[in-house]
């Protein structure tokens, strides 16, 4: 069982090798997850839905008030352990939000709450696991630097609140929560290491930041290596399952493997022509079952027609 949406308000279902239009007319959409086949969230332009039903084909969604502005990111470790974090629509300028569907007490129903950190930053992106906590990337423009900056933040597991993450020092400038470059994705590759991709603040270089714990998982070191490309492809998403095995994708149909000693580029057709899509996205199980979707492309990793 596959899900999909799209910019044109579509739900979009997977069954038996088989796509169908599940939904429509949900406003635009660029979010999307699940904690099961019947418990499914979606998320866009001003829009927050919850898909519930007896099974899969009978799934319909509701709206949820909560939205504030755009949703970017849904993700969770539960149905009742969702985060969300919202951005201002296009045109305005208003907070960003970070939002957590959860139990307020045991005897409780889940109910989404505002858990915003109390900084000025557009917050975009969030991930984690029960072991490493939950990670928020942010970002703000910079005055000095004429660059969009992104902050880091993490609530430990067992905490209540966000607290930044110093980034590595940069030759002999000191360690300083602003300066991991503009980020985009981060992934868990383990309980004690995570991967942040992103770029060099004026935009022009990939970089990939490897965050390791020594002391299982209370603190975190990071170092920032070049994607290996100068002047790269933009990448927009990121599929870790161990240090020597991650997946980046991005524009013009840009798929790269990092073995743990070199980045090799993917050659992808469907049909005798190159796929030239962005791709936006990857949802992964396991290094040998992921699907990454991009504009009008979703496409499966299937290892056994590797060649």
């Amino acid at each position: 069982m596959v899900w999909a949406v799209s910019d044109q308000g579509a739900v979009l279902r997977r069954e038996q090798g088989v796509w169908n239009v599940h939904a429509t007319s949900l406003g635009r959409l660029t979010a999307i997850w699940g904690s099961s086949p019947t418990d499914l969230w979606v998320g866009g332009e001003n829009t927050l839905f919850h898909g519930t039903g007896a099974s899969p084909a009978s799934l319909t969604f509701a709206p949820t008030p909560i939205p504030m502005g755009d949703v970017s990111v849904i993700w969770g470790m539960g149905a009742s352990d969702v985060w969300a974090t919202v951005t201002s629509p296009a045109g305005a300028r208003l907070p960003s939000h970070v939002l957590h569907y959860a139990k307020a007490d045991a005897s409780s129903e889940p109910s989404w709450q505002d858990v915003t950190p109390a900084v000025d930053i557009d917050f975009e992106y969030l991930f984690g696991n029960a072991e490493t906590g939950i990670w928020l990337i942010g970002s703000k423009d910079d005055p000095k630097l004429f660059a969009r900056i992104s902050n880091v933040f993490r609530r430990p597991p067992g905490a209540v609140e966000f607290e930044p993450i110093m980034a590595p020092p940069d030759g002999d400038e000191p360690a300083i929560p602003w300066n991991f470059g503009r980020l985009g994705r981060g992934a868990v590759i383990s309980n004690t290491s995570v991967v942040l991709q992103g770029r060099t603040p004026s935009q022009e270089d990939g970089l990939i930041t490897f965050g390791t714990s020594s002391n299982g998982g209370q603190t975190y070191d990071f170092r920032v290596e070049h994607d290996g490309l100068l002047e790269s492809l933009f990448t927009y998403a990121i599929a870790a399952f161990a240090p020597n095995d991650l997946w980046t994708f991005g524009e013009m149909g840009q798929i790269r493997h990092w073995t743990g000693t070199e980045w090799v580029t993917a050659a992808l057709s469907v049909t005798k022509y190159p796929v030239v899509s962005p791709f936006f996205d990857v949802w992964a199980m396991s290094s040998s079952d992921f699907w990454v979707v991009g504009d009008n492309v979703a496409l499966h990793h299937d290892p056994s027609k590797q060649k």
